[in-house]
């Protein structure tokens, strides 16, 4: 309820559920692919057929996590 006498003044305290739905703005969780060794062996496939350019961003962090986990 606003305030009669002073309408400009800002309510005491704000709703957690209100805070709460409108900092939803970060992304929400992503499942992301194991890294196999069949995986890996597809991609350097398509690398050798296509090139790299012809890689998808999900293919290209795999292999990034590939080479991280040292397969």
């Amino acid at each position: 309820m606003t305030n009669l006498f002073n309408p400009h003044k800002p309510k005491k305290g704000s709703s957690i559920k209100k805070d709460l739905f409108y900092n939803a703005s970060k992304k929400p969780f992503t499942i992301t692919p194991n890294v196999t060794q069949e995986r890996i062996d597809i991609i350097l496939d398509k690398i050798n057929q296509h090139g790299y350019q012809q890689l998808t961003t999900e293919e290209k962090e795999l292999l990034k996590r590939a080479e991280k986990e040292g397969f």
